[in-house]
């Protein structure tokens, strides 16, 4: 019996806006994955340091903690610093996409973001999933 890999794979998502949270998930649920999300970015790190995703998205702009901080600060704890990190943001500056990169980000999207190109970029982080 052949297993599918990508049931077992888990993306945390982070964003302010419902709707974009709505969006994102629906597309990596159909994909197979476990989705958890948050509109909290400080709630990200809890859930992160306790589900250890395989991947995680986020924006950039957020109240509070923003997406540039929230990297960093997946990436100077030695739990996620291994997670790949996608930035999806309507920040579209060569210097917004430069500090997201800086930040620590594997992959940055602009909004609205074009799945269908998207998701071969994301599927070459996680080896093994299967479109």
């Amino acid at each position: 019996m052949e297993a599918t890999a990508v049931a077992s794979k888990t993306v945390l998502l982070v964003d302010d806006d419902p709707f974009q949270l709505d969006i994102t998930s629906l597309f990596f649920k159909e994909k197979g994955f476990e989705v958890l999300q948050t509109t909290d970015p400080e709630r990200a790190y809890e859930l992160a340091e306790e589900r250890h995703p395989d991947l995680i998205i986020s924006d950039i702009n957020m109240p509070g903690i923003d997406g540039l901080t929230l990297c960093k600060g997946f990436k100077n704890n030695r739990i996620t610093n291994q997670i790949p990190l996608v930035f999806i943001s309507g920040n579209k500056l060569a210097t917004d996409l430069q500090e997201g990169f800086a930040s620590g980000a594997t992959l940055y999207f602009l909004k609205p973001i074009d799945w269908k190109d998207a998701w071969p970029q994301i599927q070459a982080l996680l080896p093994t999933v299967q479109s």
